[in-house]
């Protein structure tokens, strides 16, 4: 009987460590939001696939030369919040990037994933229009990664090509 309960107990700790993520999430105070398509509204990504694709986002962003000019203007922690754009709008995710000290928070950059690209665009605040980044060649396995994972929530039916070109003018200078 004894040999009975030590073999369930065994099982069941065996159980419970399989079913922990092997995914870490490197940067658990960012968000990532998806559309729940069968809801219809904005959910928080916990998968692990949704958090590898947060890992890959945020590496990226993180290493464009905007956010290394960024980090000597704002020093301290930054945190990104990740949002999917709906695809009938534009495929791709909105990155807040966001510093924050003390309590509160203020927004200091805004960048744009295009999934159908596989670019990164930031928003210059300057001229109010959003810039493809140019990323250097060691950056280029990041944008990779960042392609690998971000079907974590994909929809078939995505949206019109009128309505894809009717955004053409948000994103200029893409070469």
């Amino acid at each position: 009987m004894k040999k009975t309960k030590l073999l369930l107990l065994l099982l069941l700790f065996f159980k419970m460590g399989h079913a922990q993520s092997n995914v870490v999430d490197v940067n658990p105070a960012s968000k990532l939001f998806f559309i729940d398509f069968d809801r219809g509204e904005e959910t928080l990504a916990v998968s692990e696939n949704a958090i590898l694709f947060k890992n890959a986002i945020i590496e990226l962003v993180y290493n464009t030369p905007v956010v290394r000019q960024l980090q000597n203007m704002y020093p301290g922690p930054k945190i990104a919040v990740i949002k999917q754009i709906d695809p009938k709008v534009l495929n791709g995710y909105q990155i807040t990037l966001k510093r924050t000290s003390f309590n509160s928070s203020s927004t200091i950059a805004w960048f744009y994933y295009d999934i159908k690209k596989n670019s990164l665009f930031v928003f210059d605040q300057d001229i109010a229009k959003w810039s493809k980044v140019i990323l250097s060649s060691e950056n280029l396995q990041l944008l990779t990664n960042c392609q690998s994972y971000c079907n974590f929530n994909s929809r078939q039916g995505q949206g019109s090509e009128m309505a894809m070109k009717s955004l053409q003018d948000l994103v200029v200078n893409d070469n």
